[in-house]
């Protein structure tokens, strides 16, 4: 791991300890585990979308995961490694993670 990735990480950790998940965000998560509402891909994808749209980068890097998989929508690899690059840059480890 090199040290910009060790201190995007670092930043990551420390963001996410001061905030909240945002609500699309944490109603995909529901969709996408099945846990307090029925398992539905499609919705999960639709809630990561709108959590992108709105600057969540962890939302972004799970839209990108599932884009890239074609995972709840058709695949689109080129959209998801544009996608994964621009969250990882943002600080997100989890786009780093799916790059």
């Amino acid at each position: 791991m090199t040290t910009s990735m060790c201190r995007a990480w670092a930043d990551s950790l420390d963001n996410f300890r001061f905030r909240l998940l945002p609500r699309e965000l944490t109603a995909a998560e529901a969709y996408r585990a099945g846990r307090g509402a029925p398992r539905d891909m499609s919705r999960a994808v639709e809630l990561y979308r709108r959590g992108c749209d709105g600057g969540d980068l962890d939302a972004c890097a799970r839209l990108g995961a599932c884009l890239a998989q074609g995972i709840g929508v058709p695949a689109e690899p080129e959209t998801a490694v544009a996608l994964l690059r621009r969250t990882c840059d943002g600080g997100s480890l989890l786009g780093c993670s799916h790059l």
